[in-house]
């Protein structure tokens, strides 16, 4: 994940439940299901709360301990995180900023695998995108009575949306291999 959403996930979180401690952050951020579309690991948020701290984009306002628990400390955003925050927000509105996706290595090499492996492929790739955007759409409906976090079910419904999208590809691409309308090769190297 670009350290950018990492740091706007985090800071934005430490600005909504301010002032916060990590622990309570991670059950949070567990709750949105940041793992799930964010690739943002639960231990990663220590790391980034601690590495924010440093920079000045937060800062400690306690540390407290009950028990024999490790030590607790206390975040809270500083003037330059909110500017921080601020700017990240509207970047991610604003701005679009395509993703690598590591399908596009395998693609540019399609016509190297037989076409019947290439078509069962594809298929069996738009059936696990729909499948996948199904699991989406139910997880949105389960997060729609939560008043307080719109956004958890608007994200699985983006997800679900970009799913459907390239499943529908995947039979277009299947349709013009079938139809004649790509070239294809024997799998073979190609001769000097």
């Amino acid at each position: 994940m670009p350290m950018s959403m990492s740091r706007l996930i985090v800071l934005g979180a430490v600005r909504t439940y301010q002032p916060v401690h990590g622990y309570d952050l991670r059950r949070q951020l567990e709750g949105w299901h940041v793992a799930e579309w964010a690739n943002l690991s639960y231990g990663s948020i220590y790391f980034n709360l601690k590495s924010l701290a440093e920079v000045g984009l937060l800062e400690e306002v306690g540390t407290d301990q009950v028990g024999n628990r490790p030590a607790r400390t206390t975040y809270r955003l500083t003037a330059t995180g909110e500017a921080e925050f601020q700017q990240l927000l509207r970047s991610a509105w604003w701005e679009y900023e395509r993703g690598i996706d590591p399908f596009a290595a395998g693609l540019a090499f399609m016509t190297i695998l037989p076409r019947d492996e290439l078509i069962a492929a594809l298929e069996h790739r738009a059936r696990v995108l729909r499948s996948g955007a199904q699991g989406m759409e139910f997880a949105a409906r389960a997060q729609l009575d939560d008043p307080d976090a719109p956004h958890i079910a608007e994200t699985f419904w983006l997800l679900s949306a970009r799913m459907v999208a390239e499943a529908t590809w995947a039979d277009e691409a299947v349709s013009r291999i079938r139809q004649g309308q790509r070239p294809w090769t024997t799998g073979l190297p190609a001769s000097r």
